[in-house]
């Protein structure tokens, strides 16, 4: 059940509605039964994978946290660690070694798992265990209340990554109805799809036209489809993102953000402390400072980044454009750190603006299935930029659409880049305009959003992560 289905909508309004009018004893029981349900409705084995996961980071935090002996404790840490790396390792290595797909190890994960959510439910699942390991939280006692952590639907397939001791309160808690978490819950709900339908799906068509077809495209054509699908990507998950946080919102349950911005950072480093923000800390926390982090000389640093991103990489996928992705993005943050400027020269626009060059230039290869593809496009940008144009089919209403989508997006993250909050300005109206501002959005995003069979909406990027 994607987002973007028409099924999704009525199963939120239904679970909103079970949840709210259950007594306290049952209404404990509605999200995760929910959840399960989610999972089985969106792919069954996606549900084998979840259920495998949640039991056995919950048994594991449990044995670990009752061990006191440092050498057994660390052992179990490792035993239960690897174990729920199981399921993600045995889907990568049949991508890694092809001689890794016949295996029959291999054969039974395809059978019983799906690749849809299953980085993400993993890393939610490991962090809890690896908290509990460094005693940075308790284990929670209660297996209901931890499947409501573990499974919830919003975050389940794409995220955010969810860490039990900053964001666990919310799941534990009984809920009253309270309106204003439904007023921005749905707020946040229509500029998710507002940014997925209008903006990013608009963008797929042409942008897979053009990728389709490069051999033909001009330079400039090739240009063009690389800067918007910089813009496609953002908006896809930042999209996504925004409807799980309202979904959760609407429950009275915060997520974390996971987007601040991205392309308004000022260096290669400041992208990644706005870009997919659970997932970096996840990095950060468990691998990054592990490694010893900055707290060591120079070169040893250097090989903590390329490090990190190179798992990054092997994290989106397993090709050889993934793992060039993730060392371009480790080799830009050696050579800021390298070549260091003052800070007052890295806040302009140029800064921005070369920022976004090296970040957009690296999503050709996070695009693009082979090397020697993303080759061919940049020689065709420097060498035939005004060669004849391919006919691409998209058409003049639909720019004039999208370009209306980015000044709106770029008005809204501009505003949120001042530091103010759109939610705040619609709450601050009277209840009558603010259920008109809502109304109207939703009434253009049905309108002029990519809905139903006639476009075929795309499925979310990072689904496939």
């Amino acid at each position: 059940m994607l987002f973007t289905s028409l099924s999704y909508l009525p199963f939120l309004a239904l679970a909103l509605c079970l949840y709210y009018i259950s007594p306290a004893k049952v209404q404990r029981f509605i999200l995760p039964c929910a959840s399960l349900l989610f999972a089985f409705m969106l792919d069954v084995r996606l549900l084998f994978g979840l259920l495998f996961c949640t039991i056995l980071s919950y048994s594991g935090a449990l044995c670990v946290e009752r061990v006191k002996a440092l050498l057994p404790r660390k052992f179990l840490t490792i035993l239960f660690s690897l174990l729920l790396l199981l399921p993600l390792l045995s889907v990568k290595a049949g991508d890694i070694f092809p001689v890794c797909s016949s295996s029959s190890v291999f054969l039974f994960s395809q059978k019983l798992l799906t690749p849809v959510g299953l980085s993400f439910y993993t890393f939610i699942t490991l962090g809890y265990l690896l908290d509990v390991y460094h005693c940075k939280i308790t284990a929670e006692p209660s297996l209901l209340n931890y499947i409501r952590f573990a499974t919830f639907f919003p975050q389940l397939v794409s995220g955010p990554i969810v860490r039990k001791g900053k964001d666990h309160s919310g799941f534990t808690t009984k809920h009253s109805f309270q309106f204003e978490n439904l007023q921005n819950g749905t707020a946040l709900i229509l500029m998710g799809y507002f940014e997925k339908l209008w903006i990013a799906d608009r963008i797929n068509l042409v942008v897979s036209e053009l990728f389709s077809h490069w051999y033909e495209a001009s330079g400039w054509q090739l240009l063009l489809a690389a800067v918007l699908y910089g813009f496609q990507i953002y908006t896809d998950f930042n999209g996504y993102s925004l409807i799980a946080i309202g979904s959760a919102r609407c429950f009275g349950i915060a997520l974390p953000v996971n987007f601040q911005q991205p392309y308004f950072a000022v260096s290669v480093r400041d992208f990644w402390k706005r870009w997919h923000i659970t997932l970096t800390t996840w990095f950060r926390d468990f691998i990054y400072i592990p490694l010893s982090g900055n707290r060591v000389g120079p070169i040893r640093r250097y090989f903590n980044i390329l490090l990190v991103f190179l798992i990054s990489g092997i994290w989106h996928g397993t090709s050889l454009t993934f793992l060039i992705w993730g060392l371009l993005h480790g080799v830009f943050q050696i050579a800021e750190i390298l070549f260091a400027r003052k800070k007052k020269n890295r806040t302009g626009f140029f800064s921005r603006l070369f920022t976004f060059m090296l970040i957009d230039f690296a999503w050709l290869f996070f695009r693009m299935n082979s090397v020697k593809t993303v080759l061919k496009i940049l020689q065709r940008i420097l060498f035939h930029f005004t060669s004849r144009s391919f006919p691409c089919t998209f058409s003049l209403p639909q720019w004039i659409i999208l370009l209306t989508g980015f000044v709106f997006l770029a008005i809204t993250d501009l505003f949120h880049e001042k530091g103010q909050s759109v939610l705040k300005v619609i709450a601050g109206n009277h209840l009558w305009l603010r259920g008109a501002i809502i109304m109207v959005f939703a009434l253009l995003i049905i309108i002029f959003g990519l809905w139903g069979t006639t476009y075929n909406a795309s499925a979310f990027i990072y689904f496939r992560f």
